[in-house]
């Protein structure tokens, strides 16, 4: 797989100090990863249901990460469909670049006169920076 791929790589080209900085670099990324969709999602929950979902969404939250970390041992062998689930998870989370970059599509235009307005306000004078 990949991470074994990128792990091998930074042993051969780093030793042992190649494995503490890739683990400890997806530790940090992992963690950040899970505080990022969280505020994401109790922000939408708020938005849609109150308050009152914040208690729920923090137990939700906290079994999914047990769940995700150490579902395949907990599973056991149905641990099969916490790798569907996975799979699942990141073709979901590839298909959101789509409405993205055509966002940025459709913005490009307005996003070249903001550059261009920018940049001649700064060779004028002005705007200081």
């Amino acid at each position: 797989s990949g991470a074994q791929l990128t792990l091998s790589a930074f042993t051969v080209v780093l030793g042992n100090t190649g494995t503490m900085i890739l683990s400890v670099g997806l530790a940090l990324f992992s963690f950040s990863t899970i505080l990022g969709w969280y505020w994401y999602s109790e922000t939408c929950g708020v938005y849609i249901f109150g308050n009152k979902v914040i208690p729920v969404l923090k137990v939700v939250w906290v079994a999914l990460i047990v769940l995700g970390a150490a579902g395949g041992v907990l599973l056991g062998n149905a641990g099969q469909f916490l790798t569907n689930l996975w799979d699942l998870s990141d073709t979901l989370n590839g298909l959101m670049a789509a409405p993205n970059l055509v966002a940025l599509l459709i913005l490009s235009g307005e996003m070249r006169r903001l550059v261009k307005d920018f940049d001649e306000k700064r060779r004028t004078g002005k705007l200081k920076i």
